[in-house]
């Protein structure tokens, strides 16, 4: 495949080899936020099979900005089947073209840039997926729809609720300063089932957790770019906090995994995506992500920003994917850490050649 990362490549091959993906030859996808951390990964899984099996699925890939040579999906502009639109989704769109299959995947995923943009936060996932189910009605009412909402949704769940089960209701407050973006998650949820119950909609609702793998740059202000980056360029983590904080990621391959099988074959409305195989504390990560590049980590006395108002614990339960698909993750945290340090260290060599 032209110009695709190695290690992106062999990701999307391997999760293709899995995966039952036969019913999306020959039809038409509608993915939006494109160039986030799953939208890309999702983007070149489908274009791995128009290149590599002749699959002929039409993909309209939807960014809010135009795409530079530092953008997730650049090696795709020219790609066979694909075209590529850019849509301020706080805005309302109109979608005039009939699809077999959306995915709305668009919306702040990293803290830090939904703190920084509340208003805009809740535009962007409401009127977002709003404006897809009013298309969906009018010219795609049989399209199988995928909607990306999140785990922020449970809040800070209560000591018996871990792992977290798709039926626990919540526990979070509006003056909790992520709220914009846990409220207007959970707001465009009961939009998605509304739509189901008045227009006869066939959406599907996942809440993925804790993401990670190529994609995730040193530019992000997640927790597993920002170690990486100060692993790289100050050769010591320096934590904010103590780091006990207890969380559970899940490599992008597994991820993908979870996510077709929704789009595919579920049979219910709402699905958990993420592990829990492998629990640590953030100070854990720290020193696991030192070890592989290198470098010490050092415990800190404060408090970082970003994580006021997070839950202490992310760890959802995956009994119902296992169960209805038999899923099991097959990357380990230590290798997925890998196959990401791996990807920056090329991408910064690339970028600095």
């Amino acid at each position: 495949m032209k110009l695709i990362d190695k290690i992106v490549l062999e990701d999307v091959k391997k999760i293709s080899d899995c995966t039952n993906s036969l019913g999306l030859r020959n039809k038409s996808v509608l993915l939006t936020g494109a160039n986030g951390l799953i939208g890309s990964y999702l983007a070149y899984f489908f274009s791995y099979l128009n290149e590599e099996l002749n699959y002929k699925t039409k993909v309209h890939l939807v960014t809010k900005s135009e795409i530079t040579e530092n953008s997730r999906i650049y090696a795709l502009l020219n790609a066979n089947n694909f075209l590529i639109t850019n849509k301020d989704l706080s805005e309302p769109n109109v979608y005039n073209e009939k699809y077999d299959f959306i995915v709305h995947a668009a919306g702040y995923a990293a803290p830090a840039a939904f703190l920084e943009n509340p208003v805009r936060t809740i535009d962007v996932n409401y009127i977002g997926i709003k404006s897809i189910l009013e298309s969906a009605v009018k010219t795609s009412p049989h399209a199988r729809i995928l909607y990306l909402s999140s785990s922020e949704i449970y809040g800070s769940p209560t000591p018996e609720s871990f792992p977290t089960p798709e039926t626990y209701e919540g526990s979070s407050s509006i003056t909790n300063n992520r709220a914009c973006y846990i409220e207007s998650k959970r707001l465009s949820e009961v939009l998605c089932l509304s739509y189901m119950q008045k227009y006869g909609l066939n959406i599907r609702i996942a809440r993925p957790a804790l993401s990670y793998g190529p994609g995730l740059s040193f530019d992000d202000e997640r927790v597993i770019s920002q170690f990486m980056k100060k692993a790289h360029l100050e050769k010591v983590i320096n934590m904010v906090d103590d780091g006990r904080d207890l969380r559970s990621f899940c490599y992008m391959s597994d991820v993908l995994r979870q996510l077709l099988n929704i789009l595919l074959f579920s049979k219910d409305a709402i699905y958990n995506v993420g592990s829990q195989e492998e629990e640590v504390t953030i100070k854990e990560l720290a020193l696991l992500i030192g070890e592989l590049m290198g470098t010490m980590v050092v415990s800190g006395p404060g408090k970082d920003p970003s994580v006021i108002g997070a839950p202490s614990r992310v760890c959802l339960s995956m009994k119902k994917m296992e169960n209805e698909f038999g899923f099991k993750p097959q990357v380990a945290l230590r290798e997925g850490l890998k196959r990401t340090i791996e990807w920056n260290l090329a991408r910064e060599k690339s970028t600095n050649s």
